[in-house]
C-alpha cells in the first residue's frame, strides 16, 4: 500500500520546475511516537518530495493514509525546520482530528541520512487537543 501511495505522489508531482536541473531528493521517513507506549502508539511511514508528503500512520491496529504540504521551510543543508498542514482519512493521533498542523525539525547526519522530530496537532482548533510527537530516521536519495 505504501508503495502505491509513493507512486501516486511521484506521478502527481510531475517534472521538476523550469530551470531546475536535478529534482530535490526523495525522502523516506520512518517515525514512532515518543510519548505513547501502549496500543495507541503511532508509527509513521512517509515519502516526501517537493515539500509534499504522503504515507501511512499506524495506530490502534489500523493504517491511516495521510498527505500534507510544507509551505514553510527554513534552514540549509545540516539543519532544517518546516511547518505545514496534513489531512488524513482517520483522526491522527487516534483520539485527535483528521486535519492537523505539522512542525518538523531535521538534522542531517550524512548526505543521505538524517534525524527528524515531527509534531502534529490541531493547534487547539478543536477540543480535545491531542498531539503526536515522533522521532524519525530519514533516508534521502
Amino acid at each position: 500500500m505504501f508503495a502505491s501511495l509513493c507512486l501516486a505522489m511521484w506521478c502527481a508531482i510531475g517534472a521538476p520546475p523550469e530551470g531546475q536541473v536535478y529534482p530535490p531528493p526523495f525522502t523516506l521517513s520512518l517515525a514512532q511516537d515518543v510519548y505513547s507506549k501502549n496500543e495507541f502508539t503511532e508509527r509513521i511511514i512517509l515519502g516526501e518530495q517537493y515539500r509534499i508528503f504522503a504515507g501511512v500512520v499506524s495506530g490502534q491496529h489500523n493504517l491511516t493514509p495521510i498527505v500534507g504540504y510544507f509551505p514553510l521551510e527554513i534552514g540549509y543543508r545540516v539543519v532544517k525546520v518546516s511547518g505545514g498542514v496534513s489531512a488524513a482519512t482517520s483522526p491522527v493521533p487516534v483520539r485527535g482530528t483528521k486535519f492537523n498542523w505539522v512542525a518538523r525539525a531535521r538534522i542531517s547526519l550524512a548526505p543521505h541520512l538524517g534525524i527528524e522530530w515531527w509534531h502534529l496537532s490541531n493547534a487547539r482548533s478543536a477540543i480535545p487537543n491531542p498531539s503526536l510527537d515522533a522521532v524519525a530516521i530519514a533516508f534521502s536519495w
